[in-house]
């Protein structure tokens, strides 16, 4: 005679269905989280990389990368906008220009040079300022910098991590580089 108390009763099925969707909701969490902090990690990395390139790029042609390639409307180049920084590839110092993991307009790289300091950020022109517009993590938000040190506008209300550098700072670096150069021979 069959035993009707034999399987799986409804209530089984039901606690073993929502421990496996906890688990599933937990590693999904944890997966999402870290995409997010690697998202913020490269976005460091390549902020990083695109400082030197353009750095390079002064050194090699004496002058900083155009700015007009990839503009957006308010004058800044986006790298969600096609010819972001071209300059670098087109010299050779990169072979591709490194994107934002999202890469729109809310997440995206943006640069622009500028021939007068229209907002006394105390700076010989022309400069530069590299910037990524939005970090994810409030983790990287503290780990950034925000050079920028502006009477006329606030860049860290506008930018997660910013740099700008000057012709002059510039020319300092190269001074003090050849210099450590000797000293560690």
């Amino acid at each position: 005679m069959p035993n009707p108390q034999s399987g799986f009763s409804l209530l089984d099925w039901l606690v073993t269905t929502l421990v496996v969707l906890a688990l599933a909701g937990v590693a999904t969490k944890d997966s999402r989280m870290r995409s997010v902090e690697d998202r913020d990690a490269t976005r460091h990395r390549d902020h990083r990389t695109l400082l030197q390139a353009i750095r390079t790029h002064h050194g090699l042609t004496g002058e900083w990368p155009s700015d007009e390639d990839g503009a957006a409307e308010d004058g800044w180049s986006s790298c969600a906008k096609p010819g972001f920084l071209q300059d670098l590839v087109d010299t050779g110092i990169l072979d591709q220009v490194p994107t934002d993991p999202i890469d729109d307009e809310a997440y995206c790289y943006r640069y622009r040079v500028y021939t007068s300091d229209p907002f006394g950020c105390g700076q010989d022109t022309p400069f530069f300022m590299l910037a990524v517009r939005q970090l994810e993590t409030e983790s990287a938000r503290l780990a950034a910098e925000v050079a920028a040190d502006c009477q006329g506008r606030n860049f860290a209300a506008e930018y997660d991590l910013l740099a700008l550098e000057s012709e002059s700072q510039q020319s300092k670096l190269q001074e003090i580089l050849p210099a450590a150069a000797v000293a560690n021979n």
